[in-house]
């Protein structure tokens, strides 16, 4: 007999779907500034963002960190993490 496991929905911030959370990248904000969580061991305010190009490009361009992350995101920090976004895409 399976059992059926509960699998955890988050919100894209570009696109505002819904999707399974394994399926997204989860960013964090971070002392040391923007990172993105392979896995689920760091705490603290997290975004998240659907794994294509057309949904990074609108979260960078209408600048959706800051409005979720609730706070201002720097241009360094915005870039660091559109390099590391792109490696994972």
């Amino acid at each position: 007999m399976s059992e059926d496991r509960y699998i955890p929905k988050r919100r894209c911030i570009a696109c505002r779907q819904t999707f399974s959370q394994n399926t997204l990248i989860r960013i964090i904000d971070t002392v040391d500034g923007l990172r993105i969580s392979s896995d689920n061991r760091f705490f603290g305010r997290s975004c998240y963002i659907c794994r294509n190009a057309e949904c990074v490009k609108k979260a960078f361009n209408k600048k959706c960190f800051a409005g979720s992350l609730k706070h201002s995101v720097s241009k360094e920090e915005l870039s660091e993490l559109k390099e590391e976004i792109d490696k994972i895409l």
